[in-house]
């Protein structure tokens, strides 16, 4: 059933893009239906599915989870999954889990961070790695609320952005758009290794370097506007708890 999906979606794909000479127009792919939508589609799609599941009164956390966009033609097609947490319980996953969720109380492979930016061991802090690229929508769009987190905790955190794109682009990128974190290049290796394939994607690790919670982007709420709600929570709990030990983690 998957490998017919994947067709169906390539054949439709193929069709949107020959009907359409005239200019650019951008669809959304959901991975796991191998449903398409037009951009006004989408945006419909999200404004009902947040109606549908979300409730003032019960903890819910929806999360669109971007992979790179595939440029055919005149068409930009975003290829993405949704994963919807109720009650921290999944109503709604992805159905392709990505490597990096693998390193959940495990060690960070920090060698690569520390030497890009002279970070030793996070310098008892906890971090934020925000890994991202300039085409992605989603990723520049909630850069603005990242700004926020680094204006309220840039005394106690690290903020490390991490990118595949080049940094002659990147730095270029930088005079139009304010985007505060420290910021590591050219490093497809690194995220390749990590096993990333959604983007964006937030991974905060403790003073002792191991990652404790993955997030995929900053989640909308109800009014479609960015809410840095779980992001606070994740730094607060860190900034205060004490960090898990090489010893406690081995007995796990």
């Amino acid at each position: 059933m998957r490998i017919y999906i994947v067709f169906f979606s390539a054949f439709v794909i193929s069709c949107l893009i020959s009907c359409n000479d005239k200019k650019q127009t951008t669809y959304y792919l959901n991975l796991d239906t191998g449903k398409i939508y037009n951009q006004n589609e989408f945006i419909e799609l999200k404004l009902e599915t947040t109606k549908k599941y979300l409730d003032v009164k019960q903890d819910v956390k929806i999360t669109y989870n971007f992979e790179k966009e595939i440029i055919k033609g005149d068409s930009i097609i975003n290829p993405y999954r949704i994963d919807i947490i109720k009650n921290g319980k999944y109503i709604v996953k992805a159905s392709n889990k990505e490597r990096i969720f693998d390193f959940i109380d495990q060690k960070f492979p920090s060698q690569v961070i520390n030497k890009e930016n002279k970070i030793d061991d996070f310098n008892s802090k906890p971090t934020v790695l925000n890994f991202w690229f300039i085409k992605c929508k989603p990723c520049v769009e909630e850069i603005e609320s990242l700004n926020l987190l680094v204006k309220e905790y840039q005394n106690e955190v690290n903020f490390i952005a991490i990118t595949f794109d080049e940094k002659t682009d990147v730095d270029n990128f930088l005079k139009n758009k304010d985007f505060n974190f420290q910021h590591i290049t050219n490093a497809e290796s690194l995220i390749d290794s990590l096993g990333i394939l959604a983007f964006p994607k937030t991974v905060f690790i403790d003073k002792k370097g191991y990652v404790k919670f993955i997030e995929n982007g900053v989640t909308l709420n109800e009014s479609d506007e960015y809410d840095l709600t779980w992001f606070k929570k994740n730094l607060d709990e860190l900034i205060q708890s004490n960090p898990t030990t090489s010893t406690e983690v081995d007995k796990k």
